[in-house]
């Protein structure tokens, strides 16, 4: 019986006039873009681009919460791609529920965002996908808010991966699972019992703190987008309103 895891563009004066030539013909255009332009809409609709941020705070706190996150460390012989499946209880391990990262001879620690755990309870892992390639996974943990962190590093831990596909070998030591594979699809099983915890204060702390510097981000890049926007303001060709187009 398997055991469980608890767990910037410049532009050209030589074809600016041809372009001219083209948008006078396109009135509704040059409306378009006159709406468009970043300078009027910060200067009109402050309360939109609050909004705009709000928005996307909220929607960066919200998306934290609901993934996870794995740290790996690991060894290979030769560069490979490493994948993580998972699956609910009765469903079937597939390529649109997985997760690939490629993995380097010269670098052992990566991190990469998984998948809401909530609902999962086998995970499938693929070292590599090449034959007679040695790796050796030293530890493998999974964080998500709401979640007891899922950690396997110690050797009792590794005994909880069973070997489902071409392992030729396999050793577990206080350095941690080394493998062998025997074609191109080695594979090893771990199921998964999620246990919710409530969410600490340090967890909220780091959404809050990564959020906010994305906002932080998106308000610098629309600032600059309206500095820039003004002091590049494109020379007169001779375009009139774009309600009574005119030359000169």
């Amino acid at each position: 019986m398997a055991q469980e895891a608890k767990i910037s563009t410049q532009r050209n004066p030589q074809t600016a006039p041809d372009l001219v030539r083209i948008l006078r013909r396109c009135p509704k255009f040059l409306q378009f873009v006159n709406r468009l332009d970043d300078s009027s809409i910060l200067r009109d609709r402050p309360l939109s681009i609050i909004a705009v941020g709000l928005c996307l705070f909220a929607g960066l706190l919200y998306s934290f919460s609901d993934i996870a996150v794995v740290k790996l460390k690991i060894g290979t012989s030769s560069s490979t791609i490493f994948k993580i499946y998972w699956a609910s209880e009765n469903q079937s391990f597939s390529e649109s529920n997985s997760k690939a990262i490629p993995i380097y001879r010269r670098k052992t620690n990566y991190t990469f965002l998984l998948t809401d755990i909530s609902a999962i309870r086998r995970l499938r892992i693929d070292p590599t996908n090449r034959a007679k390639t040695r790796v050796r996974i030293e530890s493998l943990e999974l964080f998500q808010d709401g979640f007891e962190p899922l950690r396997i590093k110690t050797q009792a831990d590794f005994r909880l991966l069973q070997n489902r596909n071409e392992i030729s070998s396999r050793n577990t030591s206080s350095a941690g699972l080394t493998i062998v594979s025997a074609g191109t699809d080695p594979q090893l099983e771990l199921r998964l019992e999620p246990h919710r915890v409530t969410s600490t204060l340090l967890t909220n702390a780091f959404r809050l703190l990564i959020a906010g510097g994305l906002l932080i981000g998106f308000v610098k890049f629309v600032t600059k987008s309206k500095s820039t926007t003004s002091a590049n303001t494109p020379p007169d060709y001779g375009l009139a309103t774009p309600d009574g187009l005119s030359e000169r």
